[in-house]
């Protein structure tokens, strides 16, 4: 039985070093090195408030009061630092010239696994894209529209093999919940709602990296954006977890933790802030059969210190350490029927 793996911000944060120079040539000043790079909860002030001071303890409050003032450019300024660490860092890692390291061995060996994934990024849809177990075609975990590319017009594009679930929203998918009718006796066109809605794999969010999937044309006067598509990283994220798409992408995780007997978190902190997020999740994996949670983070003892003090029932493996040491150990906490 595969195990079931739960990613936070931690688990992208090795993949900028791991990639090595990124390279980039201007007419003006000649070859540069590239910024970018996955953030964590302590870049997010900068990031996000480039010209204010924000302790990084307080940032969620921070974007908490910028979005109740209908200020998004904070959010924005982040769903771009990701879109950029996607483009340039995740070919560098992930495709069969790049040298090897932790995240291809990874993903080449748990190209079957399920995927849920708290962080925006594409990351992990391209590296299983490249090791050719998912596609837009039943890899979200819901039905997506999407195009192939003029080029490619003779692709079929497979089924997925396997699912990347984003509780918190992705960058790649946005709801399309509304529709225009045509003309009425009066020359109105008058919105409608869709139910269910549909949802719409956006392959040019990070430019050409999902060839062949091309550009899906939105409906007259729709123009979705990216702070739509994601849940922002504030304190209190209840009140946004009833979307569609989140909606059905957490009944599906729940699914698949039932049905393991082994699920590993890489890099999430559990935080207190994020309990509405991640609590039905491990209330999910206490029913079933192996109830079993490997914890690989830096921090690994204190989050399960945390999760025991709640009174989880499942029982909780710490692996301290970073994603890339996991790896190289042989997954530690694994069996061997896992692996």
């Amino acid at each position: 039985m595969v195990p079931v793996f739960i990613l936070g911000a931690g688990f992208n944060i090795e993949a900028r070093g791991l990639a090595g120079q990124i390279r980039g040539q201007s007419i003006y000043i000649g070859e540069y090195e590239i910024e970018c790079g996955y953030p964590l909860v302590a870049d997010l002030p900068s990031i996000c408030f480039p010209e204010t001071e924000v302790a990084s303890e307080a940032v969620e409050s921070r974007l908490a009061e910028s979005i109740a003032d209908g200020d998004w450019e904070p959010v924005k300024r982040l769903c771009s630092a990701l879109q950029k660490a996607d483009y340039y860092i995740a070919p560098a890692l992930l495709t069969a010239s790049a040298p090897e390291n932790a995240y291809r061995t990874f993903f080449q060996r748990f190209s079957d696994s399920p995927f849920i994934n708290f962080n925006y990024d594409s990351f992990v849809e391209f590296a299983l894209l490249k090791v050719g177990s998912w596609s837009p075609l039943g890899g979200f975990g819901v039905d997506v529209g999407f195009e192939v590319g003029f080029t490619a017009s003779e692709f079929e594009p497979p089924r997925s093999k396997t699912v990347v679930l984003h509780p918190h929203g992705s960058l790649l998918v946005y709801t399309s919940d509304f529709t225009v009718g045509s003309s009425d006796d009066s020359g109105f066109r008058w919105l409608s709602l869709k139910n269910p809605a549909d949802f719409i794999f956006d392959a040019h969010a990070v430019g050409d990296l999902f060839y062949p999937y091309g550009r899906v044309v939105g409906g007259f006067g729709y123009s979705p954006a990216l702070t739509d598509r994601v849940i922002a990283p504030v304190p209190e994220k209840s009140d946004h977890l009833t979307g569609q798409f989140v909606t059905e992408v957490m009944r599906q995780a729940c699914d698949r933790l039932k049905g393991t007997d082994t699920a590993v978190s890489i890099g999430y902190a559990f935080a207190e802030y994020d309990e509405a997020s991640y609590k039905g999740l491990l209330d999910a994996l206490s029913e079933g059969s192996g109830s079993r949670l490997v914890v690989v983070s830096p921090d690994a003892e204190a989050i399960v210190a945390r999760l025991e003090s709640k009174g989880i029932e499942i029982e909780l493996e710490p692996q301290a350490g970073c994603f890339s040491d996991w790896v190289s150990r042989g997954y530690p906490g694994l069996s061997e029927g896992d692996i």
